[in-house]
């Protein structure tokens, strides 16, 4: 029997206009921080500081471990040669750029208002991106946060997918075995973390075989599985 469903965040909740891979962003991004903060900097300050994000980019570097947004522009403002007071108001304002246009899938309300209807837990797992704090992750599913039993992200693990700890602390906290839950998520990471309770969301029908034990196109279907097992 399920008693819990964990969800990963992007392109599975929501979706973006803004490319996942923030390469092409980092300076933009940089500026717009930047001139928010009113300071005053050179190309190649911006040249540096997008080295180090692109340091930090877990699609060129993959790492197990998080890393905080506070260690991340800690070291942006060293090589500027700037005071740390800035640290908070700079992160936060590159962090914003970011978070403007998301949008929840048609199909997302729907499915958690079933799961709720049938007393199964809900929870997110979702690796953040350049140590982005949770306050700007979970904005992106502020409209539907309050069906989120245990809203977690890799900032309260300590680690990233495809590492097991963050479903093992969540597994703990909701006080279920392994096989009363299900995983969905939409990457190669998402179904090696889970195994045997991986859900692959394939939206774009593309097929992938990562191994995952249910494959599905559609939230809705969720509503099956729970029904058959």
């Amino acid at each position: 029997m399920i008693k819990a469903v964990i969800f990963d965040i992007g392109e599975t909740l929501v979706t973006y206009s803004k490319p996942l891979n923030w390469v092409d962003s980092y300076i933009p991004a940089l500026y717009h921080a930047a001139s928010g903060c009113k300071l005053q900097l050179t190309d190649h300050d911006y040249y540096k500081a997008a080295e180090i994000l692109k340091k930090y980019n877990t699609r060129l570097h993959p790492r197990q471990k998080e890393v905080s947004s506070y260690t991340i522009f800690k070291e942006i403002l060293s090589i500027w040669h700037i005071d740390s007071n800035y640290l908070y108001s700079l992160k936060d304002t590159f962090y914003q750029y970011f978070c403007k246009e998301a949008s929840v899938f048609d199909d997302v309300k729907i499915t958690l208002e079933y799961l709720r209807q049938q007393g199964i837990q809900t929870a997110t797992l979702s690796d953040v991106p350049y140590g982005m704090d949770n306050k700007f992750v979970l904005s992106d599913i502020a409209e539907i946060i309050n069906y989120i039993d245990f809203p977690l992200t890799s900032n309260d693990v300590g680690f990233r997918k495809p590492g097991m700890k963050g479903l093992n602390m969540l597994r703990k906290k909701m006080g279920i075995s392994e096989q009363e839950m299900l995983f969905v998520g939409d990457e190669k990471k998402d179904v090696e973390c889970a195994n045997a309770v991986s859900v692959l969301l394939d939206r774009r029908r593309i097929s992938p075989d990562y191994g995952q034990k249910y494959t599905i196109d559609s939230l809705l279907k969720i509503c099956e599985i729970i029904k058959d097992v």
